[in-house]
C-alpha cells in the first residue's frame, strides 16, 4: 500500500534487487574460475615437482655410489676381481693451463662414463699414447673445430704434441676435459694414484643405509681405509627420497 504522500519506489528497489543479484552472479562466477584456476596452478606445479623427482630417481639410478681415492694399481686389480662391484676408473694427472683457463687432463675407462652416465661418445675412448678424447666444452672453450679422426695439437703439461683425436664427449656444460689413454700415464707416471668409481650390483631398491654399511665392510675387506671411501652425495641424496617414497606408498 502507498499513502499519497509517499512516492512508490518498488520499481526502483526491484531494478536494484536485480542489479545486485547480477553482480552477486557475476562474483560468484568470477570466484569459482578463480578457485579452478588456483587449482590447475597447484596441480600442474605438484605434477611438475612429481615429473623432477621421478627424472632425478631414475638419473641416479645405476651411478657410481662411492669414490676410492689413492687407490694403486694393485687395489684397482682387487676390486675389478670383485663380483660384488662395478668399477670405473679414472687418474687425474691434473690442470694444465691454457691461455687465460685451465683445462682437466685425466683418464677415463668404459665402465666409468655408464656409472656416471656421461653422453654417448661420438668415436672411441683413447688407446694408445698419441691419442686423446676431449669434451665438446674443450673444443668451444679454445675455437676448434675438429672432427674424430683429426690431428690435434695440445700441450698436455709436458710440451706441444700431435695427437690423434679419437674421441669427442657432447658435454657442453661440463669442465673443460682432455682423456688420456692408460697408455700414456704408463709413459708419465711411474706409481699412479686411481679413482676408483663403486657400485654394488643388484643394489636397485636398497637403502642408502644398507649400501653403505655394505660398501665399508667390502673396503674393510680389501684393506682399503675409510678415509679413502666417499660416497656420493647425488646418489644418496636421490635414494634417500626414493627410499622415503617407497615407505610412504607401503
Amino acid at each position: 500500500m502507498t499513502w499519497p504522500f509517499e512516492n512508490d519506489t518498488s520499481a526502483i528497489v526491484k531494478k536494484l534487487a536485480k542489479r545486485n543479484l547480477k553482480k552477486d552472479k557475476s562474483r560468484n562466477i568470477l570466484i569459482i574460475i578463480t578457485i579452478a584456476l588456483a587449482a590447475c596452478l597447484i596441480m600442474a606445479t605438484a605434477l611438475y615437482f612429481f615429473a623432477s623427482g621421478r627424472r632425478s630417481l631414475h638419473d641416479a639410478a645405476g651411478r657410481y655410489q662411492a669414490v676410492i681415492d689413492e687407490a694403486d694399481s694393485g687395489m684397482i686389480t682387487k676390486l675389478a676381481n670383485d663380483d660384488r662391484v662395478q668399477v670405473g676408473v679414472s687418474h687425474l694427472l691434473g690442470l694444465v693451463s691454457c691461455g687465460d683457463y685451465r683445462f682437466t687432463v685425466r683418464s677415463m675407462d668404459e665402465t666409468l662414463m655408464k656409472l656416471a652416465k656421461y653422453p654417448a661418445l661420438e668415436g672411441t675412448l683413447p688407446e694408445s699414447a698419441d691419442e686423446i678424447a676431449v669434451t665438446k666444452a674443450f673444443l668451444d672453450r679454445i675455437g676448434l673445430s675438429r672432427s674424430v679422426g683429426d690431428r690435434i695439437s695440445l700441450n698436455l703439461g709436458d710440451g706441444e704434441k700431435e695427437y690423434m683425436l679419437c674421441g669427442i664427449l657432447p658435454a657442453e656444460d661440463s669442465n673443460d676435459s682432455v682423456f688420456v689413454s692408460q697408455a700414456y700415464i704408463d709413459n708419465k707416471v711411474s706409481a699412479p694414484a686411481y679413482s676408483a668409481y663403486i657400485r654394488l650390483k643388484g643394489s636397485d631398491g636398497w637403502s642408502k643405509a644398507a649400501i653403505q654399511d655394505e660398501l665399508s665392510a667390502l673396503c674393510g675387506e680389501l684393506g682399503i681405509e675409510p678415509r679413502q671411501m666417499q660416497f656420493s652425495t647425488y646418489y644418496c641424496l636421490y635414494n634417500g627420497v626414493k627410499t622415503l617414497a617407497l615407505r610412504r606408498n607401503l
